[in-house]
């Protein structure tokens, strides 16, 4: 009796460490898939001032590339999911790290090359793109379910990797392309000494490649928020909404900093380039206290806090010409490394929606990473670059209008 006891006890030690070992594995690969995420999301921002002088093109011209890159979303991303609901979650990872290894080679290639068309430099942003929406749909998804339970915390900690890929690799960027005299700043000869930047990626997405049999589906519970069908296709729709602003905004902060800082308050480049690293920086810090602060009922409360303190920074930056100004502006990414999961996480409520399908629908929001700065762009040419800005403050209005106008039990992010 006494032997059989032990031997029960042993078991369920040793399954607990098997799922234990199981976590710490998934956790090892999906850290470092969300840091490429990161840097290949916004690496590319840190030289658009030199393809901008190379090409000689204007600001709405010079959104086309953001527009190459996060419109992918809009049109991609839910036939990429149903694609990866069909053949599975591991073939979709090895898919997604092959199409990002292409681009990374075509990188390299574009930037030895001085008389190469603005157009391959466009299509192979939206190449790029493609594989970091098919990563994307996936990590979030599984980071989401980590716990087999929905947990906004757990995925906020996972991002704070995507921030940090999003600061570091601009951060290094910025010091190899920056690094000569004021003079050369813009010159297109500094893009060909990126290539070992690329030989690491390369290097990292072939050892990801190596762990694919760590990404496996959640076990979901079968506890869920049951909403009514009738409401629930007005609700997605607001949830949606709200985070098509909200990434539309934060690629328009992200992209028309260093253009702010240099146009507006008259920088040096390689300190631009350094407030725009440092953005990404406080995007690391944003997601770790968003870990701690985020808790199934104050996420409302969360989403009215950051957007209002956001609108006072942006607001303060327009009016401001002084380096406080520049600073506000750079302060923002504080606030909206929170909103992010926060809005995310809003379309998966019930149980309908727990799917990689859904990740594929809430993905298509990314988008307005490419319709909100192209419009900011537009207003830079037609008024100034400075009142541009104000097309931000009117997003975060309305991504608290839009939260506002959920019903209580919905706006609830649950851990189901």
């Amino acid at each position: 009796m006494i032997s059989q006891i032990i031997k029960k006890r042993f078991l369920k030690i040793k399954i607990q460490d098997l799922k234990m070992k199981k976590k710490l594995n998934l956790v090892l690969t999906l850290l470092p898939a969300f840091f490429l995420i990161g840097s290949f999301s916004t690496f590319i921002e840190i030289f658009l001032p030199i393809l901008k002088h190379h090409f000689n093109i204007n600001y709405a011209t010079l959104s086309l590339f953001d527009t190459a890159f996060f419109i992918t979303y809009a049109f991609m991303s839910v036939i990429i999911a149903f694609v990866v609901d069909k053949v599975g979650l591991k073939k979709g990872f090895l898919m997604a790290l092959g199409i990002l290894i292409l681009s990374c080679v075509n990188w390299g290639i574009l930037f030895r090359l001085n008389n190469a068309s603005i157009y391959y430099f466009l299509i192979n942003t939206f190449i790029m793109a493609v594989g970091v929406v098919v990563l994307f749909i996936i990590c979030e998804y599984v980071g989401l379910f980590y716990s087999d339970k929905k947990d906004t915390g757990k995925l906020s900690m996972f991002q704070s990797m995507h921030s940090l890929g999003a600061f570091l690799t601009p951060f290094v960027i910025s010091t190899i392309i920056y690094s000569k005299s004021e003079i050369n700043h813009k010159s297109f000869e500094n893009l060909s000494n990126l290539s070992f930047i690329f030989i690491i990626f390369i290097i990292l997405s072939i050892v990801l490649m190596t762990r694919v049999k760590y990404i496996n589906a959640p076990h979901l519970s079968s506890k869920f928020d049951k909403s009514s069908s009738s409401n629930w296709n007005a609700e997605r729709f607001y949830k949606w909404l709200a985070l098509f602003l909200y990434v539309g905004v934060e690629v328009t902060l992200a992209t028309f900093l260093m253009n702010q800082a240099i146009s507006k308050f008259e920088v040096s480049p390689s300190f631009g380039a350094k407030l725009f690293t440092t953005y990404w920086l406080l995007m690391i810090v944003g997601r770790f206290i968003g870990g701690f602060l985020i808790a199934p009922n104050n996420e409302k409360k969360l989403v009215f806090i950051m957007c209002s303190i956001n609108i006072i920074l942006v607001g303060f930056s327009v009016f401001s010409y002084s380096i406080w100004g520049l600073l506000a502006l750079t302060a923002t990414g504080l606030l909206n490394a929170i909103l992010f999961p926060l809005l995310f996480s809003l379309g998966f409520q019930n149980k309908e929606s727990l799917n990689i399908k859904q990740s594929g629908v809430m993905a298509t929001a990314i988008s307005g990473g490419a319709i909100v700065p192209l419009f900011t762009g537009l207003l830079a040419d037609t008024f100034s670059l400075n009142s541009s800005l104000f097309l931000s403050i009117i997003c975060y209005l309305l991504i608290i209008f839009l939260q506002r106008s959920l019903p209580k039990k919905v706006n609830s992010v649950t851990n189901c």
